[in-house]
């Protein structure tokens, strides 16, 4: 067969023209995984390329998308040497054994993924972190399995997240996961006074990123169909999945890892004020919810009228708080006991259970709602957290509708954010799932001025994912009335 092909042309039926090869041009395979998917040109800036960028976009790379492998990562043979800007050796040397199969994605390309992503991985890009921040992160992981582990987890979870065939990265994340426990429990379990008060930070930083792998929606929760071929990320979670309509006994223990965080907070406060090493303190992470926790009154906030009338009458509270009551973190242990003793189906006839377990988060969710859904603020988003009780998990456990509609009004705040990797997949689901199960379950058709109300709380609910400033709201909901 002859290579000279001949082309057809209906324009000139008596001619015929060479075809014409084109150059040959040098193919990229190291696009982001983002520009993958889309099948588009990627400039390959990191850690965000312009198209991630102008979009919005999360921006990854797979491990093997560098053409050069990173000298933080692989050991090279003509530098035994650190820069500034590369991870430990000593990391690889005596903490990353042989990899198996078996544990998932190799150790090493776990933090060569973390170094060139980092901040896709956190997704903190306008909070004054310099660009070198996971540098002084990895430094900190030397020495401390819990806090490098942990690293790697989150590493292979943001893996999972974006690529396609994410079977080696979940096995990496549970693997890693593994580790950073049994490690961090180790630790916890000397006691928080024989731990140096220059690692509580550090070991409150590890918790963090627990809550952040807790957080992110597992994939034996919300597997979906095409996974093998087209990441996570791009396919819409299931709220039937949720565990609003689940009956397992442990639907809720994502959440006690969340909410035993404030604990360790509290248990580690006398430590952590001894410290005296700037730079452990640097890596606190928890200044700034201290900080305003120092803000609210001795007896709890006052709810001003950012606060409607109509949660205050379903959830049974004043905007005042009744004379000689605390805010629960300054409860001795002992009253936080008596609290808990008490039985749960009593909550309607107990104004002291009310007040301890609703107002400082309904107090929170009015100040949020009107708090823009920046990077700067969301810490602030994710603060409500912090201010619920083990009961209020118990109520959630039980479905008491005024828990259900405060847990859900949190989650449709937090879906604003819905660059967030971690965060966004978890928070439409449980959202929706609670939209639906409260509506299912009648609250709007009860009798009289409550089935009024709790109309009015459905509607605040379902606007709760949408953003608009305070006298914007109010403009909008006196156009609707």
């Amino acid at each position: 067969m002859t290579g000279n092909f001949q082309v057809f042309s209906l324009q000139a039926p008596d001619q015929l023209r060479d075809h014409k090869k084109r150059k040959p041009h040098k193919k990229t395979r190291g696009g982001c995984l983002s520009c993958k998917v889309k099948k588009v040109k990627c400039d390959q800036a990191r850690p965000l390329c312009a198209r991630c960028h102008r979009n919005g976009l999360p921006c990854s790379y797979s491990p093997s998308s560098s053409s050069k492998p990173s000298a933080a990562v692989v050991s090279s043979s003509t530098s035994t040497s650190s820069s500034p800007k590369s991870i430990p050796q000593s990391l690889h040397i005596s903490l990353f054994p042989a990899s198996h199969p078996s544990c998932g994605t190799p150790p090493d390309a776990l933090l060569h993924h973390f170094q060139l992503n980092w901040a896709s991985i956190f997704v903190l890009p306008n909070l004054g972190i310099p660009t070198t921040f996971h540098v002084p992160l990895v430094h900190l992981a030397i020495g401390r399995p819990h806090l490098l582990s942990a690293l790697m987890s989150v590493s292979a979870a943001h893996l999972r997240h974006h690529t396609p065939n994410p079977g080696s990265h979940l096995l990496a994340e549970h693997f890693q996961q593994a580790i950073a426990l049994r490690t961090f429990n180790e630790l916890i379990s000397q006691g928080m006074s024989s731990i140096p008060p220059t690692e509580i930070g550090i070991l409150l930083l590890t918790a963090i990123l627990f809550n952040l792998l807790t957080f992110a929606l597992p994939a034996d929760e919300d597997p979906a169909p095409g996974a093998d071929t087209t990441p996570l990320e791009l396919w819409e979670p299931d709220p039937s999945r949720s565990w609003v309509f689940s009956t397992k006994p442990t639907r809720l223990d994502w959440l006690a890892v969340q909410l035993g965080l404030r604990e360790l907070v509290i248990a580690s406060m006398p430590y952590r004020d001894q410290a005296q090493d700037l730079e452990a303190k640097k890596y606190d992470p928890l200044t700034e919810a201290e900080a305003r926790d120092d803000k609210i009154p001795p007896n709890g906030p006052e709810l001003d009228p950012r606060v409607p009338d109509t949660w205050l009458e379903v959830f049974g509270i004043g905007r005042k708080p009744p004379e000689g009551s605390r805010k629960r973190c300054l409860l001795h242990p002992l009253e936080k006991r008596k609290l808990k003793k008490k039985e749960m189906p009593s909550l309607d006839d107990d104004e002291e259970m009310r007040e301890y377990l609703f107002r400082e988060p309904l107090f929170l969710l009015a100040e949020t709602r009107d708090s823009a859904p920046t990077m700067s603020n969301v810490f602030h988003y994710l603060q409500f957290l912090g201010k619920l009780e083990p009961e209020f998990k118990t109520l959630l456990y039980d479905r008491d509708p005024r828990a259900m509609w405060a847990f859900g009004y949190w989650l449709g705040l937090v879906c604003r954010f819905d660059y967030i990797w971690w965060v966004t997949r978890r928070a439409r689901r449980d959202f929706t799932a609670i939209v639906i199960w409260l509506r299912s379950s009648g609250v709007t058709e009860r009798p009289g001025r409550e089935g009024l109300l709790w109309a009015e709380m459905m509607r605040d609910l379902e606007e709760s994912i949408h953003w608009a400033p305070g006298a914007e709201r109010s403009k909008s909901k006196l156009s609707n009335e």
